[in-house]
């Protein structure tokens, strides 16, 4: 299918609704009973559950990297460090248990799979714009392995283009000489997960525990800005016993410290261990009484809301929020590590023992991988593009030939209409760290608003076809006289 007969398909779909249908549509998701939980931002184009069978796994790893689908100068980088101390039973991330010895065993792994990626990937013409180390917990690896895998990424890509440099940590195992190492080896962002202030939110057996000394995090705090880094402090919304009052305090604590951005997250029920001996656990009416509260919150004192749940100050843009929001190439190492190629193929790497062998053996250590159609490729930039509350109308053009609103005029209007999003000019910097300084350029934007950011799940949901809709879980919510969920959001509804 070329992209021409994609538009055309999208086109008649858009036209199966007229302008009044979309909004009665919006309108029974937003405002009745009936709501959706929140898709991830790689949902419904990134693939896994299955693997892709074939007896040459490196032949079309290859042909994914070599073949120029679309051109772009925008790349990242991510490396998927999986271990941690213990499981928590609140995180949907691929972790795992490991002895110190097998931080050195991975660090040798990871190498060689840079250098062997390296030999396949065109990078002609590419810089690498953004270097994120995520997990799991990146700083329990030494300030020695973490700068062997960075030398390895700088000799065999052109990183000179770098404007972020970001890594995840825990503050547990967080130094003073560790956070000197990292600005070091040129790190400038650093992403703190502090999940609660409060200990009693976390104190059972299957969390992390709550560093209950504060000063300790406000010493961490310090070496941080004073080795000028971008600080993002990780929280938790939706803990067991996580009453309305200790979420106010968590927000009253975040904000005196006055992080550079904040991103929360909501707990992930399905895993068994949370399950475990729980007398309460957080119903999806009080997850998004939550939400309100909190964004509202944060908009008030200064930050910009970014995507779902990310808050950043208003003169602190995130660069790796640009780069996805226009579903950019993304090279992924490690296990489970998700990616996409020059190609428009989405893959996803094996679990750690998967990722090893296959290392052992000279293959790519990818489970599943799939060419996504000139249909996918449209609907991804914009379910990709809505996540993060922006779609640049001009990148798109060049990539499509066309804007959003000449695929889907009936969509878009809708949704200007519902006031979930306006199309306005919009300063993009290129510069991350000269921010202030840089001269910006003026390009067209779809912006979703306030409103819309609440509800971006309804806007995805209606982007996607069928297929995909079949895979989420539509939540029936009618507990609406639930009087904690009507202090919040009275002004809302």
């Amino acid at each position: 299918m070329s992209i021409s007969d994609a538009i055309l398909k999208l086109q008649k779909r858009d036209n199966e609704l007229s302008v009044d249908q979309y909004n009665a549509e919006i309108e029974r998701l937003v405002r009745n009973d009936q709501r959706v939980r929140v898709i991830p931002y790689w949902y419904p184009y990134y693939v896994y559950n299955y693997q892709t069978k074939s007896n040459n796994i490196n032949e079309l790893v290859k042909s994914a990297w070599l073949e120029r689908r679309y051109e772009s100068d925008t790349m990242a980088i991510y490396l998927h460090v999986p271990f941690c101390k213990q499981k928590c039973g609140f995180c949907q991330w691929y972790t795992i248990v490991k002895p110190e010895e097998e931080y050195e065993v991975y660090t040798n792994y990871i190498i060689k799979e840079i250098e062997m990626y390296s030999q396949v990937i065109n990078m002609s013409g590419k810089k690498v714009k953004s270097i994120f180390f995520g997990g799991g917990t990146p700083n329990l690896l030494t300030i020695d392995q973490i700068g062997r895998i960075a030398r390895t990424l700088h000799k065999h890509f052109d990183t000179s283009a770098v404007e972020e440099f970001s890594i995840e940590v825990f503050p547990d195992a967080l130094t003073e000489e560790y956070v000197a190492g990292l600005r070091s080896l040129g790190f400038n962002r650093v992403s703190m997960g502090v999940q609660t202030f409060d200990t009693d939110a976390l104190q059972n057996d299957y969390k992390r525990r709550a560093i209950d000394a504060k000063a300790r995090y406000l010493d961490i705090i310090s070496n941080i800005k004073k080795n000028n880094m971008i600080l993002c402090i990780d929280m938790l919304a939706d803990l067991p016993n996580q009453t309305f009052g200790r979420i106010r305090k968590d927000l009253d604590e975040i904000i005196s410290i006055s992080p550079e951005q904040i991103a929360y997250a909501y707990v992930e029920y399905r895993n068994a261990l949370i399950k475990k001996d729980l007398d309460y656990i957080p119903t999806y009416t009080n997850r998004k009484a939550c939400y309100f509260h909190t964004a509202n919150r944060l908009t008030v004192d200064g930050y910009a809301q970014i995507d779902d749940m990310m808050f950043s100050k208003k003169h602190v843009p995130l660069f790796w929020v640009d780069l996805r929001s226009i579903a950019s190439v993304e090279i992924a190492f490690g296990p489970h590590g998700r990616g996409y190629t020059f190609n428009g193929s989405a893959y996803m790497n094996g679990d750690y023992d998967f990722w090893k062998e296959n290392l052992e053996k000279g293959q790519f250590p990818v489970f599943s991988i799939e060419k996504l159609n000139d249909e996918d490729l449209i609907l991804k930039y914009l379910t990709t593009g809505t996540y993060y509350g922006r779609i640049d109308i001009d990148e798109f053009k060049s990539r499509f030939s066309c804007s959003p609103q000449d695929i889907f005029p009936n969509f878009f209007k809708a949704c200007e209409q519902s006031g979930l999003i306006e199309t306005r000019d919009y300063e993009k910097v290129h510069d991350y760290y000269n921010y202030m300084n840089k001269e910006k350029q003026k390009i067209d934007m779809i912006e979703l608003t306030e409103m819309g950011k609440h509800y971006m799940e309804v806007m995805r949901l209606l982007l996607i076809d069928k297929k995909y809709k079949r895979r989420l879980k539509i939540e029936q919510l009618s507990d609406y006289s639930n009087s904690f969920y009507k202090e919040i959001c009275k002004d809302i509804l």
